[in-house]
């Protein structure tokens, strides 16, 4: 198997016309070599809920590899949504890695590479 430099090399070195079942090939090795360099994640979907007339306000944290959610107070001394879960995720052992927001559903998506904790309670 090329090395994913050398791949690199082959796949921008077509400036010359190639055969379709060349460009095929070399597309198909490069897109594999790209593959199998990504990193496995577990997502933690992070939503606001507002004040009710019974309680306060809240965050709702939901691990995404096991569908199961946990519900955490809402830490009136932080300045953030995600600086509570992030203190809550670290508290408890799970570091983040990454985020990202999701417009349509109105919530962020904290990643990690620990996939042995659990949030919910057993």
């Amino acid at each position: 198997m090329k090395t994913n430099k050398e791949l690199n090399e082959l796949h921008n070195s077509t400036t010359k016309a190639r055969p379709d079942w060349w460009l095929n090939k070399v597309t198909s090795a490069y897109i594999q070599s790209q593959m199998e360099s990504l990193e496995n994640f577990k997502g933690f979907e992070v939503k606001y809920l507002p004040a009710t007339k019974y309680t306060g306000e809240r965050i709702k944290i939901t691990d995404t590899r096991f569908n199961k959610s946990r519900i955490i107070s809402y830490d009136y001394s932080a300045n953030s949504t995600l600086e509570i879960v992030v203190k809550f995720l670290l508290e408890n052992g799970i570091q983040v890695k990454g985020k990202i927001w999701n417009e349509k559903r109105g919530i962020h998506i904290l990643f990690t590479d620990n996939f042995e904790t659990l949030i919910h309670k057993q």
